[in-house]
């Protein structure tokens, strides 16, 4: 179910529901994945991703978290605030390949934050 679905047909937004809840991990994937078209375009249904990623933050699923992430990362490169204030009270429990994703578009200082607050240390410096 692609992105543009979900926005011309919003009674599909059940469908994801059901579809985050499965016992198969790809199309629990799919429900994450179904939302980022529009929110990569800095519209979309924010609250309904948040709503389908909170259960899913103790995944042990590495595409899981990698879908987790490059929603975040998409998200964050129009509406940077968003996924900062999201993630901010979530740090310390997202894996870090999530939280590698999401911090990419955020600006430096937020993104050093987030990985404080996961308790990441950042590299050392590079000497140019």
């Amino acid at each position: 179910m692609s992105g543009g679905l979900v926005e011309r047909f919003p009674e599909l937004a059940a469908t994801l529901d059901r579809w985050a809840a499965d016992g198969d991990f790809w199309v629990r994937r799919a429900a994450l994945l179904s939302l980022l078209v529009p929110l990569r375009r800095g519209a979309g249904d924010w609250d309904h991703f948040v709503r389908l990623a909170e259960p899913m933050l103790a995944e042990r699923e590495f595409f899981i978290r990698k879908a987790l992430g490059w929603v975040l990362r998409e998200t964050g490169k129009r509406r940077p605030e968003l996924v900062e204030q999201w993630l901010r009270p979530r740090a310390a429990r997202v894996s870090r390949v999530t939280l590698r994703e999401a911090i990419k578009p955020l600006p430096a200082g937020a993104a050093a934050e987030m990985l404080a607050l996961a308790g990441v240390r950042s590299p050392p410096a590079v000497a140019r």
